[in-house]
């Protein structure tokens, strides 16, 4: 983010405190709620923060600051306020053992957030299933938690991340060059949802440092939500994501100088009746592996494949199946080869959120996706999976405490001999989000 926009932002944000605080009390938590209600998060919390600083024992400001760091990225401070909240009035909200329970989990606190989860459960029997899940969250956590793994998990330091959402980081074969899409403008916002556009920035490794990425073309981003999604081996064709009609897969090509308008994937890949998220291609550019919530799924977002044929022309697209799809969202397909593929999902039994998994294909049939685990996968999001040709190291998006953002982008390693942690309550908190193929408890009025 540039130095004039940090302090523009920085100015905006002393403004709008300085004139919160001349006002009542009430004036300033129907101000707040009224935030909170439209999804301006950010400037919520800094009201609701400001009202529990001026009387530590209002449990009503305390829920909705919880409520409010709940609803953002990341999610961990919202616990200290929901525990303050049930301290002070236990029965101010009948969903707050709920609301605890997630801040919980989230903050890798799994024997809490269970007994959380089990007392509302109690209360709120059309609720029973999902807490069951979310408990079945926790223990595979702890289990997690407590196994050895090969996976070393670094976060990118600036300027790779920044304080927006960073992710999907796609590179070539001499990794010299990291492509990724950020929201880190402050300037191009979409007014109607009060999110940043995305764009598509890369970053070129001088000294084995990465330097301070840029707007990759005119051509690519367009002024609006765009999103790379697959770089070809040689760094010469990326696929994009456009929310032209339900959202469409793009591809475009580096000339030497600069990369071309990009071109629709056509019918076979982009449905005229559904959204088309991501994509990649196999190694040898022969099949094409992406996400789409067509109808004839079993559930939100789905994998599939399409093939070329010897006349260049895209064959029917082919669901993977019930071994790989579920009631939830499959996303984000990064294949190693055609009998490998690495992918993230909402519906597979995870930790909570979205994880990732790798599943393996044995005569031509796909096996059961197996979990990678911690530290890749968290209580939170973890999406674009992307591991380089030697197998030994990758990147992933992730959302974390220690991150410097929202989403970060997240170097690991696959090291020889694996570790074991040994006390998962000295990791860092990291939030949580429920599916959104289950039932939620509503958000606070």
């Amino acid at each position: 983010m540039p130095k004039p926009l940090i302090l523009i932002t920085l100015a905006m944000l002393w403004l709008v405190c300085h004139f919160v605080v001349a006002q009542p009390k009430s004036n300033r938590f129907r101000q707040a709620n009224k935030l909170y209600k439209r999804g301006e998060y950010t400037k919520a919390i800094l009201i609701f923060k400001q009202l529990t600083q001026e009387k530590p024992k209002d449990a009503k400001a305390h829920l909705m600051l919880g409520l409010a760091y709940m609803a953002s990225t990341p999610k961990h401070e919202a616990l200290t306020h929901f525990e303050k909240a049930y301290q002070v009035n236990p029965k101010i909200n009948k969903n707050l053992h709920f609301y605890l329970a997630s801040s919980y989990q989230v903050n890798f606190k799994f024997k809490e957030a269970i007994d959380h989860y089990n007392a509302y459960k109690k209360k709120a029997k059309s609720m029973r299933s999902l807490c069951d899940h979310k408990i079945d969250e926790c223990h595979r956590a702890e289990a997690f938690l407590n196994q050895e793994s090969n996976y070393v998990v670094e976060i990118l330091p600036a300027p790779i991340n920044s304080m927006y959402d960073d992710y999907a980081p796609l590179f070539n074969l001499t990794e010299d060059e990291l492509i990724f899409t950020s929201a880190r403008d402050s300037a191009l916002q979409d007014v109607k949802t009060n999110i940043l556009y995305e764009e598509v920035f890369v970053s070129k490794k001088e000294a084995g440092q990465w330097i301070v990425p840029k707007p990759l073309s005119g051509n690519i981003n367009k002024q609006n939500h765009d999103a790379a999604s697959f770089v070809s081996h040689d760094g010469k064709m990326l696929v994009l994501y456009y929310p032209d009609g339900n959202g469409d897969l793009y591809q475009s090509f580096f000339d030497g100088n600069d990369w071309s308008q990009p071109n629709n994937m056509g019918e076979f890949i982009n449905d005229p009746l559904s959204s088309e998220t991501s994509g990649c291609f196999t190694p040898d550019g022969k099949k094409f592996y992406f996400a789409s919530d067509r109808p004839d799924g079993f559930g939100g977002l789905d994998l599939y494949v399409a093939e070329i044929n010897q006349f260049g022309e895209w064959g029917n697209a082919e669901n993977l199946g019930p071994n790989v799809n579920t009631a939830g969202d499959e996303d984000a397909p990064f294949m190693v080869n055609d009998s490998l593929l690495y992918f993230s999902s909402n519906g597979h039994p995870g930790l909570g959120n979205y994880d990732i998994f790798k599943v393996e294909r044995i005569k031509k049939k796909w096996q059961k996706p197996v979990n990678l685990g911690y530290p890749i996968n968290t209580p939170e999001y973890e999406n674009f999976f992307h591991l380089a040709a030697d197998g030994k190291h990758g990147y992933f998006s992730s959302v974390r405490k220690e991150g410097l953002g929202r989403t970060d982008i997240c170097k690991f390693t696959v090291q020889e001999i694996p570790t074991k942690r040994e006390e998962y309550e000295t990791l860092p908190e990291d939030p949580g989000q429920l599916k959104k193929t289950e039932q939620v408890p509503p958000k606070e009025n």
